[in-house]
């Protein structure tokens, strides 16, 4: 993916004011989140066929739904600490008679967008309900620069907290948004495999029209609930080193996003060659 206009400028200025802001506060790691919201469908297409037993040729399974979705919120911390799951299913109310896992913040909304109202939401029920947040008087959390994280109401009732928020620079989300550059995709690997194994039972009741009835509200919360489990703390912990967001504070380590991307650039010049 090519840099964005003025690329090392606005690295060196988030560098800058993150490297500021931990030296003035003192933020401890356990302290320093990055959050980052990203669609979850009920039918996640899978990258492999299914034979079906009779059948003379493979096709796709698939229970129909690849449009229906929700929003997901997700933060982890810079200790490796993961953050409880908020999910936002794109309907008026949640269905009634289906239990969710308490570890699992679940909200309904009409359009399914992560509103200024969903995000102070966020920030009550998961941000400040953190390890540590009544201990620690300080904190840092990283957003990029949606306009739904950086509403006046998000911004006071993390001010009353003690939090201090950084925005990630416009174009840069792909660099130094860490959830998107580093976690993401083994989450949604990892949620998928759950999905396939789901899809791959044989007892599943068909609908009026024959196909697959769609997994209940309770069951996608559960395979998001398994996957972000199974995301390595060890894989956070080196994706916010990686951001410029974790360095150490005598600035022998701020170059490592610059050395991981020429390295990664060398690697793929080196695929080219083979």
């Amino acid at each position: 993916m090519p840099k964005p206009p003025n690329f090392e400028e606005k690295l060196v200025a988030f560098q800058g004011f993150v490297i500021k802001k931990r030296l003035e506060k003192q933020y401890s790691l356990g302290q320093i989140g990055n959050g980052d919201q990203t669609p979850v469908y009920f039918d996640m297409p899978v990258a492999y066929t299914v034979n079906e037993k009779g059948a003379k040729q493979a096709k796709v399974r698939t229970a129909g739904y690849e449009k229906q979705c929700l929003t997901m919120m997700l933060c982890c911390m810079a200790d490796g600490q993961k953050l409880p799951p908020f999910l936002n299913f794109e309907r008026k109310t949640l269905p009634s008679g289906e239990v969710f896992l308490k570890n699992v913040v679940v909200r309904a909304q009409e359009n399914g967008w992560m509103s200024g109202a969903l995000v102070e939401d966020w920030v009550k029920t998961v941000w400040q309900c953190r390890a540590g947040a009544l201990l620690f008087k300080q904190s840092l959390l990283v957003l990029d620069s949606y306009r739904g994280h950086l509403t006046d109401g998000v911004k006071s009732v993390l001010s009353i907290g003690g939090t201090d928020i950084t925005a990630i620079p416009t174009g840069m989300t792909s660099q130094l948004q860490l959830l998107d550059v580093a976690i993401n995709k083994p989450f949604q690997d990892r949620l998928r495999k759950h999905y396939y194994d789901w899809l791959m039972l044989q007892d599943h009741q068909p609908t009026p029209a024959g196909r697959i009835k769609r997994a209940s509200h309770s069951q996608v919360v559960n395979w998001v609930a398994a996957a972000w489990e199974e995301i390595p703390s060890e894989l956070i912990v080196r994706a916010f080193h990686k951001g410029s967001v974790s360095n150490v504070l005598d600035g022998s380590e701020d170059t490592v996003l610059w050395e991981e991307a020429s390295d990664k650039e060398d690697s793929d010049v080196d695929k080219d060659d083979e």
